[in-house]
């Protein structure tokens, strides 16, 4: 059908007999003889009901917005549309039969709909400290859109928090040790499970990553949602203080987050937004939490719900966003976009957040404390100051090049990727010539991450922690075992 203006259809004689299309509103609900009028504001053009009678299903109502189709027929000194059948004359309005303004005549959404209920969100659906290390956290999506787990991070503290009385709440947390994978995403309905990577196997079984630092009964986890520049307190396991000795009180039950499984009552529909102590409770009555016997995972990977969410069809519309959902039907704002940076500019600049870099990879190393029990790799971009990062990781080859998504936070100290997805664009590369240093200057942080070679006398043969020392004169240089255990 040839899409036209209303003033066109009305007056032009060239698209007489052609299918044509109209988009406008109802500027005259009867001209007579079952006509009506529609106006897309550059003049009215006439409806007929010779094929298709809109007008008999009440609907063609002043200011009401419609899509006709027809072939365009003249008759009684004036151009009319004849639709042909019901799909030629589709109304604006809401087609989603659970919302609260449904319109059963609508034929297009137009994005108006409006729904009752509970402003839901991702929250912790189950929390289990078992025998050995049967630990994990369960997080469940009550609401009808995907969750894109990217814009979430989980912090955490160990034996109490230290900091508990800084102003802002992502500063009262220890540890932002974790990450979500970039491509991670809960379902609606659907649920996403961090368990301990020696946890038994039927957890393993269910789990979606692991997780080495899981609480011992006395360590507060939180979950955070990252809105712009915002780092928003979600949900909250603990409390954020002192270490409160074995565990804390649940339902009543005395230090319940240890030896025990935690299940997230069904009416339950949103985290608690840091507010421990409500969502703990009293008693079974007024707690939003379930105490369970040590290792009984019997709920794992599932979450009985029965609040009332309001629904929406709204979120990120734009392909391009990382956070694109392809089962919305108009755009909420949402969409997030990511910033490509170079190496040299992310360390250089101290810069922080969800990124992509790229660089060749210098060296591989398996699980480490230092990482929270995480393997990792070096990346590098050329040579010089600033050249290289660390990423917390696996899958990838020392000679692989490859471009990075991921979380760039400073840990202990330590700039890194977190929670990296790579994409390996060529394998076998050459590596950077490494950085010939005085043992003194490898101390300087321009050199952090990069390839270099220093030459020494053996200063100190076993300080510690598998570390030994070089010293050139200059001061100085130490060599740690996490590779390689000289």
């Amino acid at each position: 059908a040839e899409a036209l203006s209303t003033a066109a259809v009305a007056s032009e004689e060239q698209w007489e007999g052609v299918l044509v299309q109209v988009t406008g509103d109802v500027s005259t609900e009867s001209l007579g003889y079952g006509e009506w009028g529609v106006d897309d504001t550059s003049g009215e053009c006439v409806v007929d009901d010779r094929g298709y009678d809109a007008i008999a299903t009440g609907n063609v109502t002043a200011g009401s917005t419609w899509q006709v189709t027809g072939p365009l027929d003249y008759a009684y000194g004036a151009f009319k549309i004849q639709p042909r059948s019901e799909a030629d004359a589709l109304l604006y309005g809401c087609t989603n039969s659970s919302a609260a303004n449904y319109n059963d005549g609508a034929g297009i959404d137009d994005g108006s709909c409006e729904f009752s209920g509970e402003t839901c969100g991702v929250f912790f659906s189950e929390y289990a400290e078992g025998s050995s290390n049967n630990k994990y956290l369960e997080l469940y999506n009550p609401t009808a859109s995907t969750v894109f787990l990217s814009q979430y991070i989980m912090g955490n503290c160990s034996n109490g928090c230290d900091t508990p009385d800084d102003p802002f709440v992502s500063n009262q947390f220890d540890y932002f040790t974790f990450n979500f994978p970039f491509d991670a995403e809960i379902a609606p309905g659907g649920t996403y499970i961090v368990a301990h990577p020696s946890s038994a196997q039927e957890i393993l079984d269910l789990a979606d990553i692991t997780y080495s630092y899981l609480s011992n009964g006395d360590d507060a986890y939180g979950l955070f949602e990252l809105a712009g520049a915002d780092t928003m307190l979600v949900d909250l396991i603990g409390l954020i203080g002192p270490d409160p000795g074995s565990g804390w009180e649940v339902a009543g039950q005395a230090n319940a987050t240890q030896n025990n499984t935690l299940v997230r009552n069904e009416f339950v529909f949103a985290g608690n937004g840091g507010d421990w102590e409500m969502s703990a409770g009293t008693n079974e009555l007024d707690s939003e939490w379930t105490v369970l016997d040590q290792d009984d995972f019997s709920d794992l990977g599932m979450h009985t719900f029965s609040g009332s969410c309001a629904a929406s069809t709204a979120g990120c519309t734009d392909p391009f966003a990382i956070n694109y959902d392809e089962n919305a039907t108009s755009d909420d704002g949402s969409c997030v976009y990511i910033s490509n940076y170079t190496i040299q500019e992310i360390q250089s600049g101290g810069l922080s957040g969800q990124m992509q870099t790229s660089g060749i990879v210098t060296a591989v190393y398996p699980p480490t404390g230092g990482l929270a029990g995480q393997a990792s790799y070096v990346i590098q971009d050329g040579t010089g100051a600033y050249s290289a990062i660390w990423v917390v990781g696996t899958g990838v080859a020392v000679g692989d090049e490859l471009s990075i998504l991921g979380n760039v936070s400073e840990v202990y100290g330590l700039r890194q990727i977190q929670a990296a997805t790579p994409e390996i664009l060529s394998s076998g590369n050459t590596l950077p010539a490494e950085e010939v240093l005085a043992t003194a200057a490898i101390n300087d942080e321009q050199w952090e991450c990069v390839l270099i070679s220093m030459t020494g006398e053996c200063a100190n043969a076993d300080a510690g922690y598998g570390e030994w020392h070089l010293n050139d004169g200059s001061g100085i240089g130490v060599i740690d075992d996490i590779g390689y255990d000289a």
